[in-house]
């Protein structure tokens, strides 16, 4: 009910913080319809655009809310650092090999 002490509660964070801020919200980028994936450079583009708009908006805090493949720690970052990044991991992408590359 409205008037229970936990909506109260869940009101009264939601004034104070904005909304999404104690019930997160997610934001999945599907391209399939189009012939799209997530690591093309326009999907990317589109991501960092719509996030861009988002942190505009008075109910968003800043950057650093969002966290995804195009943002990290407040930032955007370019496409080509992301290409660049995957393409150094190399194919062995699996947990096994990522674990035993950050213990060497």
């Amino acid at each position: 009910p409205t008037s229970s002490p936990s909506m109260k509660t869940f009101n009264e964070l939601s004034q104070k913080f904005g909304p999404g801020y104690t019930s997160l919200y997610q934001i999945i980028f599907d391209g399939t319809k189009h012939g799209e994936t997530v690591e093309s450079e326009d999907a990317f583009q589109t991501m960092n655009s719509v996030i861009n708009e988002l942190v505009c908006l008075s109910t968003t805090t800043k950057l650093d809310s969002f966290s995804g493949i195009s943002t990290l720690n407040g930032a955007t970052i370019p496409f080509a650092q992301n290409t660049d990044a995957i393409h150094r991991c190399g194919d062995d992408v699996g947990v096994n090999a990522s674990a035993s590359r950050i213990t060497n």
